[in-house]
């Protein structure tokens, strides 16, 4: 992600975290845009607040990857880090096991009502 964010016009990375290390590893590329640890434990947030370019948040418990992207778009759009059509990178990891960082996307925010749409579209041509 910190390659692509160079790269491509990245205006923030939002990690989800549950044990800081996605987070520490992202820090020590340096990237452009800031990095935001979204992490549901505390213990987490505060170890990221020593990181280079690290601004940790926390937030409620996550699961699933759409429920990520609305809550990584809401969470930085309502405190102002991010507005609307700049593009915003978002790295977690899926319900392998902690520790397993396996999803990447880049966003643009204000599509996510958009994409909701969509994937209720394509649930009921499924059926």
């Amino acid at each position: 992600m910190a390659h692509a964010a160079d790269d491509l016009d990245v205006s923030a990375i939002a990690i989800f975290t549950e044990t800081g290390g996605t987070a520490r590893l992202l820090s020590k590329y340096r990237p452009t845009p800031p990095i935001y640890a979204l992490s549901p434990y505390e213990k987490v947030i505060n170890r990221s607040m020593l990181l280079w370019g690290t601004y940790p948040i926390l937030c409620s418990r996550f699961h699933d990857t759409d429920m990520l992207v609305n809550m990584a778009e809401e969470i930085l759009e309502k405190q102002g880090y991010v507005r609307q059509s700049q593009v915003l990178g978002i790295v977690a990891g899926t319900r392998t096991r902690s520790g397993a960082t396996n999803f990447m996307r880049l966003h643009m925010v204000g599509d996510r009502d958009t994409e909701t749409v969509k994937a209720k579209k394509a649930k009921k041509k499924k059926r």
